[in-house]
């Protein structure tokens, strides 16, 4: 029974209660943080590269603004775009190469499922470190 009164009860409890305070601080601070860049900042939507705004007595503002990029390949969509780059010519060879990188991703699926002798030979070039594991504290379900 979860009573709140031993230490490992206490200790969970300060645990859940700073997890609250930090998810309203990030929330309170997103918020702020587009006030700010809406006072201070006079960018167009698409624009990316560093803005800074000088607040006196040596102080200044600076602001990061970036776009994030994804390819869309889910139908062969970056495939077909680089086939038409590379038909451009040796020039369009050379781009279409360096343009895109692809990154080999471990299927977990079907590593998980791999027999041990294909295992084997994975794991000589598969580098695991611990990731940092998540806590949740889960309250009962009110009664009906």
């Amino acid at each position: 029974m979860f009573t709140k009164t031993t230490a490992k009860d206490q200790l969970i409890m300060q645990w859940h209660e700073a997890q609250q305070t930090l998810a309203q601080a990030k929330e309170v601070e997103s918020q702020l943080r587009k006030e700010v860049l809406a006072e201070c900042f006079a960018v167009e939507a698409d624009f990316e590269g560093t803005e800074n705004v000088d607040l006196g007595e040596g102080y200044k503002l600076k602001s990061v603004f970036k776009l994030n990029r994804r390819l869309a390949n889910k139908n062969g969509e970056t495939d077909k775009a680089l086939t038409k780059i590379e038909k451009l010519g040796e020039a369009g060879e050379f781009v279409a190469d360096r343009l895109v990188k692809w990154e080999p991703k471990l299927s977990m699926t079907e590593y998980k499922n791999l027999p041990n002798n294909m295992r084997k030979i994975i794991d000589e070039v598969i580098t695991s470190a611990p990731g940092a594991p998540s806590i949740s504290l889960v309250e009962p379900k009110a009664k009906k």
